[in-house]
């Protein structure tokens, strides 16, 4: 015989089936994985430039780069799965922070690393904040605490001083022995990447149009938006490639057309054959397979800039010391070095320009610049 409720019994099973309706007609049936991904979705800025939305607006929210995007849909699939499965929610209107908070648990008994943690938890945030934002989600409370859990190290606690450029040779090395392997595309990525400091990504997105041909060089010009999305952030790039490597330049670009790809390979790809190459021949193994290709771009242009001069690489070796210490650029400096100091910061400036990166970066410097490793 099935038992009769009672009128407290009754008035609270009608108050939940309330809540239910006006929850449903408010957030719709609310499947939370796609509720959560239609979000994020909405919140791509791709394309846009991040520094001038920010610019006109402060409190500007969007995600901008592919890859960040790409990994946030990714990241937030798999929350809402783990909510689903560990609370038996699938209702993003339900989720709260200590769902957030079990998953980034559950993160941390994986054995993640803690940068690998620390994108975990942006990719929370991001949907809190499209949440936040969103006319409906916005009124409940927020899905992320206002303090992050998982705090950046300083610059000079996260960096690690160690060799990340080839060495000229161990470069030419490379090449040489991609060409005898007949793997030619290969090889001229490798040499591109290396004259002029792109990206893997970067060398096998570029076409024949962003290649100026001048009286005696080429120059590199990306325009911002660029409709191929060549560039990291699709931001404005431009690049001077020197004379000596002209005649190379003429016989890599001279069939192709304007929109053809000047490398048509995968960066993944790219990476794999260098790396076969490296391995096979023991070639610089600790350098990263592409990355070092960009790194002794910087620091050749680096030597450039100074004119080879020995006071301003001096110079230069003095402020990688300090922030390595965790001290100021210019502790140390006295008031007759400054004019030394700010040509030589000027010098790391335009070099990271032509990088792709912005000024005043100490942190790259510590990277990109440090001449002694």
């Amino acid at each position: 015989m099935k038992k009769k409720l009672s009128r407290s019994a009754k008035r609270k099973l009608a108050r939940q089936k309330q809540y239910k309706k006006e929850q449903i007609e408010k957030f719709g049936n609310d499947n939370a994985k796609y509720t959560a991904k239609n979000l994020i979705r909405q919140s791509s800025r791709i394309g846009f430039s991040k520094k001038e939305m920010k610019s006109k607006n402060p409190d500007h929210f969007g995600i901008h780069s592919k890859a960040t995007y790409k990994k946030t849909m990714g990241e937030v699939g798999r929350f809402a799965q783990f909510v689903k499965e560990e609370f038996g929610i699938n209702r993003l209107n339900q989720f709260r922070q200590e769902h957030a908070e079990a998953y980034l648990d559950a993160k941390e008994q994986q054995g993640l690393t803690k940068g690998s943690l620390q994108n975990v938890e942006t990719a929370l945030i991001h949907l809190s904040k499209a949440m936040e934002r969103d006319e409906k989600f916005g009124e409940l409370p927020p899905l992320m605490a206002d303090q992050r859990r998982y705090t950046s190290l300083s610059s000079h606690q996260e960096i690690e001083r160690k060799p990340r450029a080839y060495q000229a040779e161990e470069a030419k090395e490379i090449i040489q022995r991609l060409e005898e392997k007949g793997q030619d595309t290969a090889a001229s990525a490798a040499y591109l990447s290396m004259v002029s400091g792109l990206r893997a990504e970067e060398v096998c997105r570029i076409e024949r149009r962003h290649f100026e041909r001048h009286e005696d060089h080429y120059k590199i010009r990306i325009a911002r938006d660029d409709p191929s999305y060549v560039t990291k952030g699709n931001r404005y790039r431009e690049i001077r490639i020197d004379a000596e490597h002209t005649s190379r330049l003429d016989d890599l670009l001279g069939r192709l057309d304007e929109r053809e790809r000047v490398i048509p390979l995968e960066s993944l790809q790219l990476a794999k054959m260098v790396a076969a190459v490296k391995q096979e021949y023991d070639i610089a193994r600790p350098i990263m397979a592409m990355h070092g290709f960009r790194h002794l771009f910087a620091r050749t242009r680096f030597q450039d800039e100074i004119n080879h001069s020995p006071n301003h690489l001096d110079v230069m070796n003095r402020i990688l010391d300090n922030l390595f210490e965790g001290k100021r650029a210019d502790t140390g400096f006295s008031t007759a070095e400054k004019e030394l100091y700010e040509e030589t910061k000027a010098a790391m400036d335009r070099v990271h320009d032509e990088l792709g990166h912005g000024q005043n970066r100490f942190d790259l410097a510590m990277r990109y610049l440090d001449l002694k490793y």
